[in-house]
């Protein structure tokens, strides 16, 4: 979304929206993404996006010989906000 593409019915998730894929993109493009950045995606980020987000952080720390203490931190912080493997099984509902 840029500038020309807003429209009168935008909603607040449309922003939020937005704003997660904007900074989801610089956090991939930046090799030593801003702590500031990772913040504010962190408070506005959906729950079914912290998985790609996690990617994303991950490919940070395997491509460095020495990872970031910070950033190793911060995927163990944000990884507590999924679903421990036994709820996710539960809340599956099986096939058929």
């Amino acid at each position: 979304m840029n500038r020309d593409e807003i429209e009168d019915d935008m909603t607040r998730d449309d922003v939020r929206e937005w704003l997660v894929e904007l900074l989801l993109d610089r956090v991939r493009e930046s090799r030593c993404p801003s702590y500031t950045q990772l913040d504010l995606l962190e408070q506005w980020i959906p729950r079914r996006r912290i998985p790609e987000y996690l990617r994303v952080l991950q490919a940070k720390v395997e491509q460095d010989r020495y990872p970031s203490i910070p950033l190793l931190r911060r995927i163990r912080r944000v990884a507590e906000r999924l679903p421990h493997h036994h709820e996710r099984e539960r809340d599956e509902v099986p096939a058929g």
